[in-house]
């Protein structure tokens, strides 16, 4: 088992309830246009329209998915860097998802983890 294997399972062992099972994984790159910017306490809300998926270079072949169904979507992030989006920039960011389950199996949430790769500023 490679050491990163090792890591995303690591990781995905502390992200969910400890009394709950994993049971779908996503691990995916995404890029797009930002079409909308909130400045907030904890940093800027910015809503992305997907225009590429792919899974992760780090952990994708642990996904469930290709990705694929984020194209043509609008997602939503949080931004805490020191760089301020404005609309039209565009964005590349990794995601990773995991769906949890209790035990007993009760839907116990989802964890969803975003981190910025590249803000690109759009051109004035």
């Amino acid at each position: 088992m490679t050491t990163k294997r090792i890591i995303g399972l690591a990781a995905i062992a502390l992200i969910v309830p400890a009394a709950s099972h994993a049971s779908w994984f996503e691990y995916c790159d995404l890029r797009g246009a930002i079409r909308n910017v909130e400045k907030t306490d904890d940093g800027y809300v910015v809503v992305v329209s997907v225009t590429d998926a792919a899974r992760s270079k780090e952990n994708g072949e642990l996904g469930y998915t290709d990705c694929g169904e984020h194209r043509g979507k609008d997602t939503t992030l949080t931004l805490t860097d020191d760089a301020v989006p404005v609309v039209g920039d565009h964005i590349a960011f990794s995601r990773s998802a995991v769906d949890g389950f209790t035990a007993d199996g009760k839907f116990a949430g989802t964890t969803v983890t975003t981190h910025l790769i590249k803000l690109n500023k759009a051109k004035p």
